[in-house]
């Protein structure tokens, strides 16, 4: 089953700068998780132009997909695949896409991918050859009516060092995720958590659909405005959530972390060393 998240979101004349939707017009964004269309569907005509039928005026779709292309002088028949975000815009057309760039080591790849495919082995996707990586510097963007966004699929988002080290601050934070290989277990709630904590981090808020997991809206400061729970068709819809002012980690990273705690290793240090000397 998919769950669907339908965002509505209100573009400020103020700040059309960022935006390119040029009037107060509400604009829909509608997404759908990682891997909703597990299948080429960018090599499928057809599917282009059900998504525009299906789009009103003004509306948007960001969605999970399987994209491939050449592989450079390989043979026609060799495609490198990558799980990709695509958003299409009203007419269908794809406007944007992010290819996965950090991939999970024996789910999406194998190390020494030729050798070990070669004794039978293969990665839980069972792709043959396994996901192409895409671009690290691919995952940002500026969508119409969200602003200066940033793209993280499945597990990338828990690593916080892809929202710090943007040279621009994002406005938003989009996860794409497939949380069907936890089962009914504690990982999708785990999963959901560790992105709210980016949410946190930044200051900024973080839009989530998710397969077979925790979908949802949550606010700059990590509260959650709507969500669906797992195994739960359904649509959840609202409005997009502003940034806050810039946090302290935003700012400077894990490097006021380690200051902390070179800090406090110091004084505990200089602590030990009278404590001896008084003993003495």
């Amino acid at each position: 089953s998919l769950t669907r998240d339908r965002i509505k979101t209100q573009t400020p004349a103020t700040q059309s700068t960022d935006k390119q939707s040029t009037d107060n017009q509400a604009t829909d964004i509608v997404i759908w998780p990682e891997a909703a269309m597990p299948f080429l569907a960018l090599r499928a005509p057809n599917v282009i132009t059900r998504i525009a039928e299906m789009l009103p005026d003004n509306a948007y779709l960001i969605t999970g997909l399987i994209r491939a292309e050449q592989a450079g002088a390989q043979p026609p028949e060799r495609l490198k695949v990558f799980n990709s975000a695509v958003v299409f815009d009203t007419d269908g057309r794809p406007i944007y896409i992010y290819d996965k760039h950090h991939l999970v080591p024996f789910g999406e790849y194998l190390p020494f991918q030729d050798s070990l495919e070669a004794i039978g082995l293969e990665q839980l996707t069972r792709q043959r050859g396994g996901f192409s990586t895409g671009p690290a510097g691919g995952r940002r963007t500026i969508l119409p009516g969200l602003g200066r966004t940033l793209f993280m699929i499945c597990y990338e988002v828990i690593f916080p060092e892809y929202g710090s080290s943007q040279r621009v601050r994002p406005q938003l934070l989009i996860n794409l995720t497939n949380d069907a290989w936890f089962g009914l277990s504690s990982g999708p709630y785990q999963h959901f958590h560790q992105s709210r904590v980016r949410a946190v981090e930044q200051g900024i808020p973080l839009l989530r659909a998710a397969n077979n997991g925790v979908s949802g809206i949550v606010d700059a400061r990590g509260r959650i405005r709507e969500s669906a729970g797992i195994n739960e068709v359904d649509v959840v819809m609202g409005s997009l959530p502003r940034p806050i002012t810039p946090t302290i980690y935003s700012k400077f990273g894990d490097f006021f972390a380690l200051l902390i705690f070179v800090m406090l290793v110091s004084a505990l240090s200089i602590i030990s060393c009278k404590f001896k000397t008084l003993t003495d």
